[in-house]
């Protein structure tokens, strides 16, 4: 019922995910990628490289963590070293990016119905901090965050994030229900893709109730996709048959001038 090796691998990979949006000519926020060796090996290189392209405030993560796990703000070098540090005891590849000051974040998310792909309504998460963090999610047992759908978002804004979750989905040939994160710019109205999430929480059905389809009903048109996607792929199960080696049951010459023989199949 979920994407396959490749798509799931690349959902899982902040750095390569975003190799492949620029590569679609999609809005990608200016970032870099480090590693805990660079961190380790020569700490102040590290953070001359990233000061001369990137400008501050910066958000750092974990290149293959989810879930805001190890997520941090930097506003100046002192705080950068710390936060490059956080993430690096997450994992080997760390995510640099400019941090959007003025921005709202939107999500919309889609699935492979067995016919179509369904996209559905946009949300906008909102929190009492800067972004939504791990506590935010699953510790606090203050309500510090919420989300409005649909999102407060013009209507060209709406459609291009709607028609570029339905681009995604289809060009990495992802399949079941997968979430995709936007960031829009308030003041130009710019749609950055910020990553895509090929096992979203909860499946994300309230995104699609709007549509009419219930958690229930998503469950059902899941699973039956999937059921025809197996018998699909049986289906077109092939085999090329070859008699090629049938040219080689003598002995030939296979590299400088040994004779060596190759058994007949």
């Amino acid at each position: 019922t979920c994407s396959g090796v490749l798509g799931s691998a690349i959902g899982m990979d902040k750095a390569v995910s975003k190799e492949l949006f620029q590569s679609m000519l999609l809005n990608v926020v200016k970032y870099l990628v480090v590693t805990r060796s660079d961190i380790e090996g020569n700490p102040d290189a590290t953070l001359l490289h990233i000061e001369t392209f990137l400008d501050y405030p910066l958000i750092v993560k974990p290149a293959m963590q989810g879930s805001s796990i190890g997520i941090e703000k930097a506003r100046d070098r002192s705080s950068l070293l710390r936060a490059l540090e956080i993430a690096a005891s997450f994992g080997e590849k760390i995510v640099v990016e400019k941090y959007l000051e003025d921005f709202k974040e939107v999500n919309c998310a889609c699935f492979f119905d067995g016919e179509k792909i369904v996209v559905s309504e946009t949300e906008e998460p909102y929190s009492l901090n800067e972004f939504l963090t791990f506590e935010d999610k699953y510790i606090s047992n203050q309500k510090t965050f919420g989300r409005k759908i649909p999102a407060s978002i013009s209507e060209e804004e709406a459609a291009v994030i709607k028609s570029t979750t339905e681009r995604i989905y289809s060009e990495l040939e992802l399949f079941g229900v997968v979430r995709m994160d936007y960031l829009v710019c308030r003041k130009t109205g710019k749609v950055f893709i910020n990553e895509i999430n090929t096992i979203p929480g909860s499946l994300a059905y309230y995104l699609f109730e709007p549509l009419g389809i219930t958690y229930s009903d998503l469950v059902e048109k899941m699973v039956n996709a999937a059921v025809a996607r197996r018998d699909r792929q049986l289906k077109e199960k092939t085999t090329f048959k070859s008699e090629v080696l049938k040219h080689y049951n003598k002995s030939f010459k296979l590299g400088g001038n040994k004779n060596r023989t190759v058994a007949k199949s």
